[in-house]
């Protein structure tokens, strides 16, 4: 094993430490997830989200239909050597999104600006996807996308996630106005950490699509 010996650290002045905290302003310290500043908001979209992954789940192998499909998602199956297991469903959504949801993850691009969301940490990332999806087939395969550093690239994240929020709460109600309340509510309980009713599902998502918006307003007026 080969022994990697850490740099000695040497303590600085406690005015030097202070303003090297201050210069660093790209990033809030209040705001490590990048997308709500509130901790209930945070904890609210992280389950939701993980929800909704075993949702789309459930709603593709639904025996009386796909209701993506319904939804107006074309299917395509993943190639016979790939890794991945589950097919990748793609649609234009309001507010001009390409989006296109897998098993591990969802991609919402506007125009060749982008947001990666992975199923595993529901933590956004940012970049730039012009080409194809073709050879998108798995987490490892959206190497240039990073985590959100600049203003620029919180404004895109959230700008993109309202979006892709308030279609979110349209998708939920045709949920129910396709296959009842009933059904959603027999999904939602088979997930191992559920969270919301059935018919509070749209009212979650749009709320949290007003709380970006109303977020990225408070950033523009600051």
């Amino acid at each position: 094993m080969i022994a990697v010996q850490s740099p000695v650290h040497r303590e600085q002045p406690r005015s030097h430490r202070h303003r090297h905290r201050s210069a660093v302003t790209s990033v809030p310290e209040s705001r490590p997830h990048l997308l709500f500043t509130e901790g209930s908001q945070r904890a609210a979209y992280e389950r939701l989200i993980q929800q909704q992954f075993w949702l789309w789940g459930c709603d593709v192998r639904r025996p009386e239909g796909n209701l993506l499909a319904l939804h107006g998602f074309a299917k395509m199956r993943p190639p016979a050597d790939s890794r991945c297991t589950t097919s990748r469903y793609t649609a234009v959504i309001p507010g001009g999104i390409d989006l296109a949801l897998w098993g591990f993850g969802l991609l919402a691009r506007r125009g060749e600006d982008a947001v990666f969301l992975p199923r595993l940490s529901a933590r956004p990332r940012c970049g730039t996807c012009g080409a194809p999806l073709d050879g998108r087939w798995d987490p490892d395969d959206f190497p240039e996308f990073r985590r959100p550093a600049s203003g620029c690239d919180h404004r895109l994240v959230q700008a993109v996630l309202a979006d892709v929020f308030r279609w979110l709460a349209s998708y939920e109600r045709h949920v129910l106005d396709i296959a009842g309340a009933s059904y959603r509510a027999g999904a939602i309980a088979a997930w191992k950490r559920p969270i919301g009713a059935a018919q509070e599902l749209p009212a979650r998502w749009a709320a949290l699509a007003d709380a970006l918006d109303a977020e990225m307003a408070a950033i523009g007026t600051a």
